[in-house]
């Protein structure tokens, strides 16, 4: 968790603890996956890969999933340099029918893919944030300090905050202005 602090302002960027799936978004690409101990994405067919994919329509973009499964799940549409604990587990794909309804032309449909990957792939490792902006408000009969919540927004995607959106969404045009502040001030 940190705090950033401008004039009488905090920003505090927290850990989202009840994100939302992306795959649960409106999606362009869908992912297939076969795997034994874990559900991914968003259909496990019951069909072999080889089977499944020639029962795609003509056309349809398709990128290969694979996973490493050490101390947390990692997802990729790059293969791993462990061969141990990593694997294809499945595709990532979009039909013509997909990019039609989403207005996407065919050659901007993989980075899109790509991108629905990554952003999954947050969501597994936790990094999923949200903000909360407040000002502290003391107490005049007894002291005590509270906080004055201003603004909040969650659901993050992504490590920094400045690639997340989080300071866009706050307002913040330039985090250098704002100091940042230790939990302890936050307690005085």
């Amino acid at each position: 968790m940190t705090t950033y602090k401008k004039d009488d302002v905090y920003l505090q960027i927290v850990t989202d603890i009840a994100p939302q799936n992306p795959r649960e978004f409106d999606t362009l690409g869908t992912m297939a996956t076969w795997h034994s101990r874990y559900t991914i994405g968003d259909t496990q067919p019951d069909v072999s890969p080889s089977e499944f994919l020639n029962n795609l329509p003509a056309d349809t973009i398709v990128l290969p999933l694979y996973l490493l499964d050490h101390s947390g799940l990692t997802l990729s549409t790059e293969p791993f340099n462990c061969p141990f604990d990593s694997g294809k587990v499945g595709f990532i794909y979009a039909t013509p029918d997909d990019w039609m309804e989403h207005g996407v032309k065919p050659s901007e449909v993989a980075e899109r893919l790509r991108t629905e990957v990554q952003t999954y792939q947050y969501y597994l490792e936790g990094a999923v944030y949200g903000f909360q902006m407040f000002q502290m408000i003391r107490c005049e009969t007894c002291g005590v300090a509270s906080q004055k919540v201003l603004d909040s927004c969650y659901g993050f995607y992504g490590y920094g905050p400045d690639d997340n959106g989080i300071f866009e969404a706050a307002g913040i045009t330039d985090i250098s202005t704002w100091e940042i502040v230790s939990e302890n001030e936050l307690k005085a």
